[in-house]
């Protein structure tokens, strides 16, 4: 890989506003680096799980932590203009309930005090070509979302990442990765749960199962559970909250760890807030939504370098104390500043 050329580009994604145009870093760079080269260095093939985890494995070492919590989430870059391919389909975005055309991106990132370190992400491929019932072809992706989390977490395994928790929402909480994390792993859990998950309580006698919307949960209580095909005990809290509409709401919670309380499951799991602001910095601040790639290398080259982007605002982060919504304030302010003075210059002329 070029590394020169992945600083170079990923510097660039910082400092653009709006579209990344590859034509744009050419001309800054007084054409020192083509457009050319950027479509050779994005299509090179090289952006790989390998790669991205030497790029940032000195940065992880500097930071780890036995007490660190590991996030998984994904997020959809919005692609409206792009002709779909298998990476670039139709994916449902729990933000806005209604599925847009996009990019899915898993991924996990690393938690520990005030830094949120991506170490691995995988960009969800719909590379089947199935034929529904109707006779429509359509694209499907060959593994799950969950399928590739597991894959996620046995190369973290290989890695030998030092961490604590592993936080997760409703939709990685499956039974299968649940005993991968309590069995395999031998690591602790803090996850949210589907109100239509069926439980019983231990203390029951009962065979029964209900779902745990049905249970009388009281908040600021730890509960002692049983979820359905689940080999071992868990410990679910019901925490009780308003909606921005003013309606009320519950989140139910469930983790491994027998000694945590009611607050502390609640303080545990909001640490994973983090990896939602990680995929609010991607798109506001490193671009990875702005770049006019259109081929599959490419795109897979261009989220690679902006995932970077996102490393390296993070190791300005821990030396400045700025987060990155100010950094790119102040690089704006730096770039308008410079403009300003120019034609203030001509003005004079």
């Amino acid at each position: 890989m070029n590394k020169n050329l992945l600083e170079t580009y990923s510097n660039f994604l910082i400092a653009s506003t709006k579209s990344a145009h590859s034509t744009d870093l050419q001309n800054i760079t007084n054409s020192k680096i083509s457009k050319d080269s950027v479509y050779r260095f994005l299509s090179s093939g090289q952006f790989c799980e390998k790669n991205f985890w030497l790029a940032i494995k000195p940065i992880l070492k500097s930071i780890e932590d036995s007490n660190a919590c590991l996030s998984f989430d994904d997020t959809v870059v919005h692609k409206p203009h792009t002709q779909p391919n298998e990476i670039v389909e139709y994916y449902w975005d729990h933000t806005i309930n209604k599925s847009v055309k996009g990019i899915n991106i898993l991924s996990c990132t690393y938690q520990t005090k005030n830094i949120s370190l991506p170490i691995n992400y995988k960009v969800i491929r719909k590379n089947k070509i199935i034929t529904d019932i109707d006779g429509k072809t359509k694209r499907k992706s060959e593994f799950t979302k969950n399928q590739s989390m597991l894959a996620m977490l046995k190369m973290i395994k290989v890695n030998k990442v030092k961490y604590r928790y592993i936080l997760m929402d409703s939709w990685y909480t499956t039974t299968d990765n649940l005993k991968y994390i309590h069995k395999n792993l031998n690591k602790l859990f803090v996850s949210a749960l589907k109100s239509n998950r069926t439980f019983k309580f231990l203390s029951e006698d009962s065979t029964q199962f209900r779902k745990v919307s049905t249970g009388d949960f009281q908040p600021n209580e730890v509960y002692m559970v049983e979820l359905k095909g689940l080999p071992f005990p868990v410990y679910l809290t019901k925490q009780v909250f308003q909606n921005g509409d003013g309606k009320e709401a519950s989140l139910y919670l469930i983790t491994n760890d027998e000694f945590l309380n009611y607050d502390s499951t609640i303080n545990v799991y909001k640490k994973r807030w983090n990896i939602e602001v990680y995929h609010k910095s991607l798109k506001q601040n490193c671009s990875i939504g702005k770049a006019t790639v259109r081929t599959v290398q490419t795109i897979i080259g261009h989220l690679f370098c902006s995932i970077y982007s996102y490393v390296k605002l993070e190791k300005l982060k821990i030396k400045t104390h700025i987060n990155h919504f100010r950094l790119k304030t102040k690089y704006y302010l730096l770039g308008l500043k410079e403009t300003f003075s120019k034609l203030s210059d001509l003005k004079t002329a």
